[in-house]
């Protein structure tokens, strides 16, 4: 199988999560801006990875088909809560609804917490482009885990380990 189904799952729930905020809002997973041949006008590794490509790490859950990065574009409600960066805002929204917190996995029948229930590991540095997240298990399997990355300058964040309820 190439992509694991709980992904699949929760891309169909967030990407409708993020249309209900916003109907004006758009959501890509690889997209291709063919006027322009810059990095940021071309995100083809975004979905599945091949295993041997250099983009992200070794033992990407993309070369796994376990995760994605989506692409949030023209979105007033997530952008506000980001700061202007609807992905920022996304990631700030779980947290206010508890995402992070150990037990969040629990409400199962919360119509709140319903999109990101299949969800195990997002990944957050800060004034990230895109929302990544993956399937792979995370230390604590009740609740949403962040791990850190690398950013464009090479520094290394550190991930989060849930709180309790």
């Amino acid at each position: 199988m190439l992509f694991d189904p709980n992904v699949l799952i929760s891309l169909d729930r967030v990407t409708e999560f993020v249309r209900i905020q916003d109907t004006a809002s758009r959501t890509s997973i690889n997209s291709y801006d063919p006027t322009s041949l810059t990095a940021t006008a071309c995100n083809t590794e975004s979905g599945f990875r091949d295993i041997n490509t250099n983009t992200g790490a070794k033992n990407s859950p993309h070369k796994k088909g376990r995760a994605f990065d989506l692409h949030i574009e023209r979105h007033r409600v997530l952008a506000a809560k980001g700061a202007g960066n609807p992905h920022e805002g996304l990631r700030n929204y779980m947290d206010e609804i508890g995402c992070f917190k150990q037990g969040f996995k629990d409400r199962q029948n919360d119509p709140v917490a319903f999109p990101f229930l299949l969800i195990n590991r997002i990944e957050w540095i800060p004034n990230m482009t895109w929302f990544h997240f993956d399937t792979y298990p995370a230390h604590d399997a009740t609740c949403i885990e962040i791990v850190g990355g690398n950013d464009k300058h090479g520094v290394k964040y550190a991930a989060h380990r849930p709180t309790n309820v």
